[in-house]
C-alpha cells in the first residue's frame, strides 16, 4: 500500500468538498468528469487542470487561491489549532460516511 501524498491542494480540496457537502461522486458529476478523476486528485496521483480547478472553486464557493493556501488560514474566524483539528475530525467523519456508502454500493453490486 502506498502512503497518500498529502499536499495543500489535497487537504484544501477535501475541506472545500466537506464544507460544500460534496463527496467524490457528487463533485465528479457536477464537473462532468469520472469519479476516478476526483479520486486521482485526492490520492495525489494527479492534479486537476487549472480550468477544472476554477470550476471546483465555483462549485464549492471558494476562490482558486484557497486550494493553495495553508489550511490553517482557511478556517474563518478562529484560526487556532483547535479549530483546524475540529475541521480535520469532521473531514475524517465525512470520509468514513462516504466509505460506508461505497461499501454498501459494492455489496449491492456483488449480490446482483
Amino acid at each position: 500500500m502506498t502512503k497518500k501524498k498529502e499536499t495543500k491542494l489535497i487537504k484544501n480540496l477535501q475541506l472545500a468538498m466537506l464544507e460544500a457537502g460534496l463527496n467524490q461522486t457528487k463533485l465528479a458529476k457536477k464537473l462532468g468528469l469520472s469519479v476516478n478523476s476526483v479520486s486521482q486528485w485526492l490520492s495525489g496521483k494527479a492534479n486537476p487542470k487549472i480550468s477544472t480547478l476554477e470550476d471546483i472553486a465555483k462549485i464549492t464557493g471558494k476562490p482558486v487561491n484557497y486550494f493553495f493556501a495553508n489550511s490553517n488560514n482557511n478556517t474563518i474566524g478562529n484560526n487556532n489549532s483547535s479549530s483546524v483539528q475540529n475541521m480535520e475530525i469532521e473531514l475524517m467523519k465525512k470520509d468514513i460516511i462516504i466509505l460506508k456508502k461505497e461499501v454498501e454500493i459494492l455489496k449491492a453490486i456483488i449480490k446482483k
